[in-house]
């Protein structure tokens, strides 16, 4: 890894702390996380990841700016999602789930990025934050202050979910999280796995506590689903 500017690792902890979940991590992790990112110089218009490619790094932002757009259906444009700065974060969500990126990351400004390749990314972070449940275990907390958090589109949500499920979609997560409480558990889930790890991953990096449900709904038997079919 090159030397750069702010290198010592409590400087580096104190900018990306949410980020990177440090607490979260298992002992001794954290120095050897920080070793792997490589820092990048990036220009104002310099396109970091593209919608539809597939995922090959996480980035954080040093210094600059970044937009975050989509390219939505019947649109002749990009609707804008969301501003980024410094301490902000991106690209985890096509790591996880293994799907093509949906939505272009732009430098508003010039800057530095840290960079994590995907190998990297999942075996020193995704694996560590993640924790998984099954159906059974899952439906036994709802009594315990647990929520079914279900992060597909409010189309399949409104066509089949669990009891007593919220529906906030994966893209709209960090958005939304004053939306939620601290102190509920809340269980993702989706339709196989890959959204929901990819929730409860943003939502670990936030202190909030979350689990996915393993297998997703193809895991839960038919009579315990709510459907409109």
């Amino acid at each position: 890894m090159v030397d750069a500017p702010n290198s010592d690792l409590d400087l580096w902890k104190a900018k990306f702390r949410n980020a990177l979940a440090f607490d979260e991590l298992p002992p001794g992790s954290a120095k050897t996380l920080f070793e792997r990112f490589e820092p990048i110089d990036v220009a104002a218009g310099d396109a970091i990841i593209r919608q539809g490619e597939t995922g090959d790094y996480y980035y954080l932002i040093d210094r600059g700016d970044a937009k975050v757009t989509r390219q939505m259906f019947g649109k002749e444009n990009p609707v804008e999602l969301a501003a980024l700065a410094a301490g902000a974060c991106f690209g985890e969500e096509a790591l996880i789930s293994g799907k093509p990126r949906n939505a272009t990351v732009t430098m508003a400004t010039d800057g530095r990025l840290w960079r994590l390749s995907k190998k990297e990314f999942v075996e020193l972070l995704k694996d560590p934050l993640l924790r998984f449940i099954d159906v059974k275990s899952a439906l036994a907390q709802l009594n315990d202050n647990a929520v079914f958090l279900d992060v597909r589109v409010s189309s399949e949500f409104k066509a089949m979910r669990l009891p007593n499920a919220v529906n906030i979609p994966v893209h709209d997560i960090r958005g939304r999280l004053r939306e939620l409480d601290r102190g509920t558990h809340y269980i993702c889930y989706c339709n196989s796995g890959g959204r929901s790890a990819a929730a409860s991953f943003v939502l670990r990096q936030q202190g909030f506590q979350s689990s996915v449900l393993a297998g997703g709904l193809q895991s839960v038997p038919a009579n315990q689903l709510i459907s409109t079919k």
